[in-house]
């Protein structure tokens, strides 16, 4: 991870200019574009203190249940072990006098005075890093032009935004498939990562399908939707119980918009 330099700050920004403004001859690149949104929206919420998407979508409560049932069956097991072998466990606690003692001389490396002068470590240096990129960017960056240009999608002609549509889904998708790059910043354990999915872009799904319901003909709806059902269907049968719901809540909040429609407000579904 390296320092955020005031020339990447003007990157930047000229990215979320070129997103608001030409965005009807992006296609495929917007790709691109909404992957570098997300991550300027990931690190403006960790800048801000708020809580990430991975805190709430984890499954550490599995995780942390077979650890509890595994320290028990420890626990048990050395119970038993115990009754049957009492002499053996006294003379192996006398004997680990020197171990105990080499490892209290291990421990005591570890005061502040020995990390004075060893340094930080490479996850805390690369964290101080991350802090303060994040603090740069929310002081140079408004978060309001990053909703701007979920919003824009509505003046989008009905070509550019099926490649919005498209191109939003597969940055969620990457989201909710690869790993997290925020473990570095919260000291997280790499192992768990592959189960702490994202739904920033998710929600930009959401935000997105709502603003252009009511303002697209029925022809570009349609090309819209065909991204989107196909999006809901694979994030609805995920293995994450907690994101396969919210994205289930989510279509169904989509589907009671659409039915509310003035236009289908008389029209019988039943009819032949």
């Amino acid at each position: 991870v390296k320092e955020m330099k005031s020339k990447h700050i003007q990157c930047i920004k000229m990215l979320i200019v070129v997103a608001l403004t030409e965005g009807d001859y992006l296609e495929e690149s917007w790709v691109q574009v909404l992957q570098a949104i997300s991550q300027l929206a990931r690190l403006q919420l960790f800048s801000s203190g708020s809580h990430t998407d991975d805190l709430y979508f984890s499954d550490t409560a599995s995780v942390s249940s077979d650890s509890k049932n595994g320290r028990r069956h420890v626990f048990r097991s050395s119970e038993r072990s115990s009754s049957q072998h009492g002499t053996h466990i006294a003379g192996s606690i006398v004997s680990s006098g020197s171990t105990v003692g080499s490892l209290s001389m291990a421990s005591s490396l570890s005061d502040p005075i020995s990390k004075l002068f060893l340094g930080p470590s490479r996850a805390e240096a690369t964290r101080l890093v991350e802090e303060a990129n994040a603090e740069m960017l929310m002081a140079e960056i408004d978060p309001v032009d990053i909703d701007r240009i979920y919003l824009n999608s509505t003046n989008l002609s009905g070509e550019s935004v099926k490649h919005f549509v498209k191109s939003l889904c597969e940055v969620s998708f990457l989201e909710i498939t690869t790993s997290s790059s925020m473990n570095s910043l919260r000291g997280k354990d790499s192992a768990l990562d592959s189960s702490t999915p994202r739904i920033f872009s998710l929600q930009k799904i959401v935000e997105v399908a709502d603003f252009n319901m009511h303002s697209r003909s029925r022809m570009d709806w349609a090309n819209i939707w065909s991204s989107l059902a196909s999006h809901f269907t694979i994030v609805g049968l995920h293995e994450n119980q907690h994101l396969a719901m919210y994205a289930i809540d989510s279509l169904k909040q989509l589907s009671i918009k659409f039915l509310q429609k003035e236009e289908l407000s008389n029209f019988s579904f039943q009819r032949l």
